[in-house]
Formats: C-alpha cells, sequence, structure tokens
C-alpha cells in the first residue's frame, strides 16, 4: 500500500491539501488555505506533477494547531514521512486498546491482520488521509477517561477536531453522562486553538472557510459525498439532484441522533462500562449520521469492535445472525471492498452496502447493550436508571 501510494501520489493523494496548508499558514499567509485558487496554486508549485488537480482543504481553522508542525518537513521525504506516520499510527492504537482492554497477544495480532487488510486502512495509506492518526487520537482519549486524567483526555480529543463531526457524538455522550470535567478541559484547550488560528488565518480565513462549506453542499465535486457510508451519501445516491434536501433531512436526522446518544449517556452514566457503551452507541450513531465521513474513517470503529466483544453484547446472538454478521463485514475487506468502491459505488451503484453495513451497527448495538446484563456502579446503584 505504502509503495503504491508513492507511486501514484500525484494523482490521488490528499496529503498536498494538509502540506501546502500547513506551508502557506506557517508563512503568514493562512487566510488563503480556504481558497481553492490559491492553495491550489500552492500544491501545484510544491507538487508540480499535480498538473492542474486541486485539493480542497476543509480542516477547521482551530485543528490548525496540530497540521502547523507538518511544515517544516522537507518536501523530498513528506509522502514517505505521511505514509510511515499513518502505518505508526495505527500500530500505536492497536497497542493502547491491548493494554485498555487487557488483550494477549494473540488478539491484539487478530487486529492488526484484518485492520491491516481493510479497506478503511488501505484507502487511508493510500491515498493520504489521517484516519490512522483520529483513531490513535481517540483510543488515547479513552485510556485517559479510564484513568480519569481529564487534560490528557481533553488533549487528545482535541486533534479530533480535524474532523469536528466524527468527535461531536461522543462529545455529547460525555454530556449525558456527566462527565464535566473532560468537557470542560475540551473547552478550555478549544479556545486556545481559536485564539492561534486567528492570528494564522485571521477572521477572513474564517469568513473563508465558512463560505467554503456552504459551497460544499450544492458542488460536491471535491468532496464526493455521494461516495460516503452515511444517510446523506445513501441520499444523494438515490437523489443526485437534491443536494439541499439531502443535506437538510440529514441534518434533522442528525441532531435526532445526537439526542439519542445524549439520553443514552445519562442512562447509562451509573454503569460500569459507561465509557465501552458510550464507544458502543455514539461512534457507529455519530458516523452514519454525520454529513461528512468518508469510509477511511470506519477505522474509528476498531475500539468499538473490541469493546463489543469485551462487553459480550453477542453472547445472546443467535448464531446464524452472527454469520449473516461476519459475511457483511467481508464487504469491508479486501478484495472486496475494492469491487464495492471502484467497480459498483463510482460507477454510479444506487445503493451503498457499506452505508447499510454502518446502518445496522448504529441500530443493533444500542438495542444489544439495552438486553445484556451490565453491571452498575455499586456505590451508586440505587440512581440508575
Amino acid at each position: 500500500m505504502i509503495a503504491a501510494s508513492q507511486t501514484s501520489f500525484a494523482h490521488i493523494s490528499d496529503l498536498p491539501e494538509y502540506y501546502a496548508a500547513s506551508k502557506m499558514a506557517a508563512s503568514s499567509r493562512g487566510a488563503g488555505i480556504y481558497r481553492l485558487d490559491q492553495l491550489g496554486s500552492e500544491q501545484q508549485k510544491l507538487f508540480p506533477a499535480m498538473g492542474e488537480r486541486a485539493v480542497g482543504f476543509y480542516v477547521p481553522p482551530p485543528a490548525l494547531v496540530w497540521l502547523l508542525p507538518l511544515s517544516v518537513v522537507p518536501l523530498s521525504i513528506v509522502p514517505a514521512f505521511w505514509s510511515t506516520l499513518l502505518v505508526a499510527a495505527l500500530i500505536a492504537a492497536i497497542a493502547i486498546l491491548s493494554r485498555l482492554f487487557q488483550l494477549n497477544l494473540v488478539q491484539s495480532l487478530a487486529i492488526w491482520s484484518v485492520a491491516a487488510i481493510s479497506g478503511p486502512l488501505y484507502e487511508s495509506i493510500r491515498i493520504g488521509q489521517p484516519a490512522p492518526l483520529l483513531l490513535l487520537a481517540l483510543c488515547a482519549a479513552v485510556a485517559a477517561l479510564r484513568a480519569d486524567r481529564c487534560l490528557l483526555a481533553a488533549l487528545a480529543m482535541s486533534f479530533l477536531f480535524i474532523k469536528p463531526q466524527e468527535l461531536l457524538p461522543f462529545l455529547v455522550y460525555l454530556a449525558g453522562a456527566r462527565r464535566y470535567r473532560p468537557l470542560a478541559a475540551l473547552l478550555g484547550i478549544a479556545g486556545v486553538f481559536v485564539a492561534f488560528s486567528l492570528l494564522a488565518v485571521g477572521v477572513e480565513g474564517y469568513t473563508n472557510y465558512f463560505q467554503l462549506l456552504f459551497d460544499s453542499v450544492g458542488n460536491t465535486a471535491n468532496m464526493q459525498p455521494e461516495l460516503t457510508p452515511t444517510l446523506r451519501g445513501q441520499l444523494l445516491r438515490l437523489l443526485p439532484g437534491s443536494k439541499w434536501l439531502a443535506t437538510g433531512g440529514s441534518s434533522l436526522a442528525c441532531l435526532a441522533v445526537l439526542a439519542f446518544i445524549w439520553l443514552s449517556g445519562r442512562r447509562y452514566a451509573r454503569y460500569r462500562q459507561w465509557l465501552e457503551i458510550g464507544l458502543v452507541i455514539a461512534v457507529p450513531a455519530g458516523l452514519v449520521s454525520a454529513l461528512h465521513c468518508h469510509d477511511y474513517d470506519l477505522l474509528l470503529l476498531i475500539p468499538v469492535v473490541v469493546a463489543v466483544f469485551k462487553l459480550n453484547l453477542l453472547a445472546t446472538v443467535p448464531e446464524a445472525v452472527k454469520l449473516l454478521i461476519i459475511a457483511g463485514s467481508t464487504m469491508l475487506l479486501l478484495p472486496l471492498y475494492k469491487y464495492i468502491h471502484y467497480d459498483y459505488l463510482l460507477a454510479g451503484g444506487p445503493f451503498n452496502p457499506i452505508f447499510a453495513i454502518l446502518l445496522v451497527a448504529a441500530v443493533g448495538l444500542p438495542f444489544l447493550v439495552h438486553n445484556s446484563r451490565l453491571e452498575l456502579l455499586l456505590d451508586e446503584k440505587d440512581d440508575a436508571v
């Protein structure tokens, strides 16, 4: 995967958007990173082999602080550096999960083996998307929350500002579960990041950013939301001429899902496994209802899968249903994933089967949690719902 990403770098990689944006922000040209003409010109200057290709930059201004260190990496090694960093992030994330959930070597290697042949990892490494880094941040945040290290948890979660729509559902769950200290710490960090971003991009940069988001609803060529395994993505496949209607309907659905996640936090706040339950409920539901989430972002489901087994949620599931789950999950693995993505979805197939998998997980896992025997906190048993 790394070798393939290097040979076709100029034609498929999304790294130029991050590298060029970091270079511009570091050289007092931050306001232009949300203007495709200015950012594209910088990308083509750094990577002439791109030709006229340009990749839009949609990372919110407060998250720039995490990308600026990329600007000091020499141009000659940045593609190899980035790919290696993504693989290292995946290994580190699995190591954190192994320690957090007390997995043995065989279990840890099983996670690595499945992840290594998954479509999401393939796409992430192939086009240079930071999904493994987001996974590492989520795993580090969960480990810090388990250890009651609120500031460290908030710092880890702040990396997910790069794609805030994927962090928001988990924050809503924390709010519902009355875990206010990490949220307060995260709010403080966000304030610092906003102040820094104003120095980097200014008010003009923020104006350009929100205009870019507004334009992306009607002009979907750059972000390709119709390829995403989300409700919005599926609606855009069925109603390609009704982009605003699809976005509006999926926005309402997203608000309803967030309300459900908040109520789930309230319900399970007193349980010993409140954090694992939060992963199982908030992450799949948050991803499928997000306004934007590509296949590579499904790497965030790895801690969810581990939590499902640790909570023993499949104990009461009939064997026939387990076989269906396994069969369906193979669509996320190579080589079947490549056929679905490249030969079916890119060819205009009307129904996204990966959306179906994610939807089943988002609906089915809360049901399994509700019907499972989970321990309550002994000292707060009477207050639990």
